[in-house]
């Protein structure tokens, strides 16, 4: 990183408008995360899978295209935690290029990681998206079930609405109660 750029954010910390104090900081944190890429996936590559846990959780905060390189080849690890640490922080990135690997992750066998995947595309917020948090609503286990109906009313979009209110008479109190608040969050037509 230049050394004029970093006395430059450095000189506005002391700005007297907050919102560019914060912004010089972020700006500051990203540099140097990126100044440690490098080290970071390394570890990543040569670490146990505590470390590799450590270094996907270090690769969210760099948006940079080799760090979400890194995120979906740690969604093939075979360590689950390795793959959850890889969704929460493919949420944090938001990278579109990313979305499908991401869906791909529904197919997991672990529940744990069907949630995270479901929960990590709802942060996207692309319509595209609700079709396929529309066929979970057919799924069996009560939490993915569950995490389908919350990502379906993060969207706010009332075409869902009858779906919704199908599931308040489902045999799960988690799956009613995650249909009635997600009815409360539709847009009135």
């Amino acid at each position: 990183m230049s050394s004029i750029r970093k006395e430059a954010l450095i000189k506005r910390l002391k700005d007297p408008d907050a919102r560019v104090r914060n912004a010089a900081a972020k700006s500051l944190d990203i540099l140097d995360a990126k100044k440690n890429l490098e080290q970071i996936i390394e570890m990543y590559t040569t670490g146990d899978k505590k470390q590799k846990a450590q270094a996907v959780c270090a690769l969210a905060k760099i948006p940079d295209e080799r760090a979400i390189d890194f995120l979906v080849d740690a969604l093939g690890s075979e360590e689950e935690g390795v793959q959850a640490a890889a969704l929460r922080s493919l949420g944090e990135q938001k990278s579109q290029r990313v979305i499908q690997k991401i869906v791909d992750m529904i197919k997991s066998p672990s529940i744990t990681i069907k949630v995270l995947a479901i929960d990590t595309l709802a942060k996207y917020q692309d319509i595209r998206l609700i079709s396929i948090f529309t066929k979970l609503l057919s799924f069996k286990d009560e939490q993915v079930l569950a995490k389908a109906i919350e990502a379906l009313g993060s969207f706010e979009d009332p075409r869902v609405e009858n779906d919704l209110i199908k599931l308040l008479d489902h045999p799960s109190p988690k799956v009613r109660a995650s249909a009635a608040l997600s009815l409360g969050k539709l847009s009135i037509q």
